[in-house]
């Protein structure tokens, strides 16, 4: 190629791409426009944090100071429990003795015969946590940390320890008191949990793992927790607070540095945290307490009826309104004090001194804190109409048992079965009865409930006697058929079982 037209043709190269350059770089800058608008400039590479603004400084700040403050100031109060606990099982196969013959002997009599596997008693070591209450030593912790208990260690965060006596213990709310013998002795300040709501700073002190004096926090997450099969009376307050194996017995604070519960239990499925905890209310275990400290014993108050939910089924079944809550007389046993008091079957008690009852454990809760011979006014609804009346609450038998069923004569039963609304029910017979426990002349037993029916879904179940049907006693499997074939939508069931009687309402098959 001549030289100049090869010059020529590289000009005409530099020319292209530079070209192609600036269209490229008009392209990118109109992008650039477009997205972030006239006079802005493109976002930068690397992200900025933003500074908190200076006026909000002092509320961090307090928070902070109000979890440093409870640490401070409750912390010391909150004490390690160490146990020695007795424990009798069988000792490992081999190595609790010296036989003379193995390996030429009997290899079975060596692992199995009267030398290895026997019942020995050994000695197990626990960890809990404690509250410090009073001056003079007095500690509130759970009864499944000191429950057998052959030994109990009390250690201070300032690294004194103690040994500990029972003072008493009620399996029953899972509380304990234990005491020690010492001066000088921080105290926690108890609050009212009464006052707790769901959303709530909580402060959870203990020794979880045994590692004493550990702090964590987080907020109230439900109150009123029950049916956790923890103990047998229970309003746990729910926690997000980090609570372990060893928090048992420990505190859970407010920001104002007041004990509002002791933390009891986790729900779990590994066995440690995993953000549910729960905490018996400090007013349920203050009442615990000072009986224990007082007599070394706790009685509860008692009505001497069985209650159970007004649920929406049973609410529109009885006429309701939909807003009523409360509990539902099932049973008034005789020779009570709600039976002197005029309190009937079919009552729904919606309040007790002017408060109002949530549910049937919201009222059981609050009577057994009520000291026996107290006088205690009820509001109840009776057949839709508002009444009050007053009882003088009784002692709960510490034997106590199912009222017994028997209602005296009534006519005989007779034979068949009759199935409705996915049912079975048939005639009470001497056999079934005595099978039952049952003690009554009247009623009809369930002997089948369809597997995935409404009925079951209610509850309903086989050896359950039905004794009323819409207020009208059934004595015959075809009585109950016809007042059911009658009704439209739930039909009110009064029903016997396992020696106690409640309400149930039949629903209509979908």
């Amino acid at each position: 190629m001549d030289p100049v037209d090869e010059l020529a043709l590289r000009k005409w190269k530099v020319l292209t791409f530079t070209l192609a350059a600036l269209v490229l770089g008009l392209g990118v800058l109109l992008t650039v426009v477009y997205v972030n608008g006239p006079g802005e400039a493109a976002p930068a590479t690397t992200s900025t944090v933003q500074a908190i603004n200076p006026e909000d400084l002092p509320k961090f700040a307090d928070t902070n100071k109000a979890f440093v403050a409870v640490a401070q100031v409750v912390g010391p109060a909150v004490v390690q429990v160490q146990t020695v606990t007795k424990v009798t099982g069988s000792s490992f196969p081999g190595f609790d003795f010296s036989p003379p013959d193995f390996p030429g002997g009997d290899p079975f009599e060596f692992f199995f015969g009267p030398h290895g596997g026997q019942e020995k008693d050994f000695y197990a070591e626990g960890n809990g946590s404690g509250v410090i209450v009073s001056p003079e030593g007095y500690i509130l912790t759970n009864n499944h940390v000191v429950e057998g208990a052959k030994e109990i260690r009390v250690a201070l965060t300032d690294g004194r320890e103690f040994d500990a006596t029972v003072v008493g213990a009620d399996p029953s709310s899972d509380i304990a008191v234990i005491k020690i013998e010492a001066e000088g002795l921080p105290v926690a300040p108890l609050g009212n949990s009464d006052d707790l709501q769901v959303g709530d700073w909580v402060v959870a002190l203990g020794s979880p793992f045994g590692l004493e004096n550990t702090v964590t926090a987080g907020i109230v997450s439900a109150t009123g927790r029950t049916n956790m099969r923890l103990a047998d009376y229970e309003d746990f307050i729910q926690t997000d607070a980090a609570i372990n194996p060893g928090n048992s017995g420990g505190a859970l604070v407010n920001l104002a540095g007041q004990v509002v519960g002791i933390n009891t239990a986790i729900a779990s499925r590994t066995g440690g945290y995993m953000g549910v905890g729960f905490a018996i209310p400090v007013n349920q275990a203050r009442g615990v307490m000072d009986q224990l400290i007082e007599t070394g014993t706790v009685t509860r108050g008692w009505l001497g009826v069985s209650i159970q939910d007004v649920t929406p089924a049973l609410r529109e079944t009885l006429g309701l309104d939909e807003a009523v809550k409360g509990a539902l007389v099932g049973e008034v046993m005789s020779d009570t004090p709600a039976g002197e008091a005029g309190i009937k079957v079919g009552d729904v008690i919606v309040g007790m001194d002017g408060r109002a009852v949530s549910d049937a454990n919201d009222l059981r809760n609050r009577v057994a804190a009520v000291r026996p011979g107290k006088k205690v006014r009820l509001e109840l609804l009776r057949n839709g109409d508002e009444q009050a009346v007053t009882v003088t609450v009784g002692e709960r038998p510490s034997d106590l048992t199912p009222a017994s069923s028997t209602t005296p004569g009534g006519p005989p039963t007779r034979g068949g079965k009759e199935t409705v609304r996915g049912i079975t029910v048939g005639s009470l017979t001497p056999e079934l009865k005595s099978r039952l426990g049952y003690e009554g002349n009247t009623g009809v037993v369930v002997l089948d409930v369809e597997g995935y029916g409404e009925a079951a879904r209610v509850g309903i179940s086989p050896g359950m006697v039905i004794l009323k049907a819409d207020g009208v006693s059934v004595n015959d499997p075809a009585e109950l058929g016809k007042i059911v074939g009658k009704t439209e939508g739930p039909v009110l069931l009064y029903v016997w079982s396992h020696g106690g009687r409640s309400f149930v309402a039949l629903p209509e098959e979908k």
